[in-house]
């Protein structure tokens, strides 16, 4: 008989030794298939604390190439109560270096170190972040040529979607746990 402790010890042990595989994995790992992005929005302890985790994913094989994480400050309409709250948990934290935009062209970087030719597809939706962060990538690089398609983030998700491989894990990390 196990107790809760030795359950949870275990399951981050082979969560670890899981992300140590993978990591070595992409380390001899080349790009040779199309691509698929997309910004997963969650919370961190509280919804004073939400989050991006930007994921790149391969559009057939849904292998995780990688991914990056940004936090933000709370977003939309609070009250008084609330907004004295927020002012609190921001005191003493700095979000410059947590942004979406160079996190994103991080994951475009990544891509471009590991694409076996000088052309890559990816797959986004229509997030304007996306957009600008693909066109810059662009007019940096010399050696890859990023064709991007953006698909409407309401369409159906289904296997047809371009956008199926990111939405399949996406819901593949929510739906065992309250996000």
């Amino acid at each position: 008989q196990l107790s809760t402790d030795s359950i949870r010890l275990r399951r981050d042990r082979l969560g670890r030794n899981a992300l140590f595989v993978h990591c070595s994995l992409l380390e001899s790992l080349s790009l040779n298939e199309p691509l698929v992005a997309d910004g997963l929005e969650s919370y961190t302890a509280s919804k004073y604390f939400p989050n991006n985790l930007n994921v790149l994913v391969g559009k057939e094989s849904q292998f995780i190439y990688g991914f990056t994480l940004s936090y933000f400050r709370r977003k939309g309409v609070m009250s008084k109560k609330q907004k004295k709250r927020a002012q609190k948990e921001y005191a003493d934290k700095s979000f410059a270096s947590s942004r979406l935009a160079p996190n994103f062209m991080q994951l475009l970087q990544f891509a471009a170190g590991k694409a076996q030719s000088n052309q890559i597809v990816l797959h986004t939706d229509e997030h304007k972040t996306y957009q600008a962060q693909v066109k810059l990538f662009n007019q940096a690089s010399r050696r890859i040529n990023l064709i991007h398609h953006q698909t409407n983030s309401k369409l159906h998700r289904d296997t047809k979607n371009p956008l199926f491989a990111v939405n399949y894990l996406d819901r593949l990390l929510r739906k065992d746990c309250s996000m």
